[in-house]
């Protein structure tokens, strides 16, 4: 006898499901099992920008030090606490004790510095990080340039999608995702005859977090040198490509 063989496409297709297939099902249904995988994606404008400041005091004790970054921190203080809806953090606080570059050795190969000389040459150094997020671009980026003017130096400008809005996207996304397969589900549910489609699982893994915001790092501009003509920075938020895969089993029936 000649033997026709189907293939494997069409078998799970036309194979009716069995118990140990079906995790909900008693016995077999006469259901046909089916899994589907879909895919949504938009680009959405970021919504949030983060700038990272630095502020660096320098004096001949630890006290002097201290005290400018925490006059400046003031400052800054007395300037972002006036706008609304700006998020600040502060960052690491550190004082260090530094010493200027000695001169080469004396010709009989002795340093030119006795320790006393090089302990008096010492200064202290100290510096604190500022954080600044918010939605309004403008915003932001009026108090960075203030900032600028007190002496802040800026080590970075981010945009970033929000959780807020990356959530929001993600629903709406899924949802775009799991219409498209019950969409093809009906679709191959009528070429085989069959009017009723039960969805059975749904994996909605695949979401692509938005990465944080990554800050290059920079020194602070020296206190002396800040110029009182700086203008505002000029940053543009950019976009974000947002992506769910939703896959399903579904079981079609008459």
């Amino acid at each position: 006898m000649k033997r026709t063989l189907l293939p494997l496409a069409m078998l799970a297709l036309t194979t009716p499901a069995i118990a140990q297939d079906c995790p909900i099902c008693r016995k077999d249904d006469g259901s046909t099992a089916l899994t589907l995988a879909a895919e949504a994606r938009r680009t959405v404008a970021q919504d949030r920008v983060m700038a990272t400041l630095n502020i660096e005091g320098t004096g001949k004790t630890v006290q002097e030090a201290q005290a400018q970054v925490n006059g400046k921190m003031q400052q800054a203080r007395s300037l972002y606490s006036k706008v609304s809806g700006l998020k600040v953090t502060t960052g690491g606080y550190n004082t260090w004790k530094n010493y200027p570059p000695e001169p080469a050795p004396k010709a009989d190969g002795t340093p030119r510095w006795s320790p006393a000389e090089r302990e008096a040459k010492a200064f202290w150094q100290a510096n604190q990080q500022l954080n600044l997020d918010g939605a309004n671009r403008d915003e932001v980026l009026k108090v960075v340039g203030a900032l600028q003017q007190a002496g802040f130096g800026v080590n970075g400008i981010n945009f970033y999608l929000s959780r807020e809005a990356s959530d929001a996207l993600r629903d709406e996304l899924t949802t775009e995702a799991l219409k498209n397969i019950k969409s093809r589900a009906s679709t191959m549910a009528k070429a085989l005859g069959m009017d009723k489609v039960r969805f059975v699982r749904i994996d909605t893994n695949g979401f692509n977090p938005q990465p944080m915001p990554y800050n290059m790092m920079a020194r602070a501009v020296p206190m002396a040198a800040k110029d009182e003509s700086m203008p505002e920075p000029v940053a543009q938020g950019g976009e974000s490509d947002v992506t769910v895969n939703v896959t399903a089993e579904v079981r079609l029936s008459e």
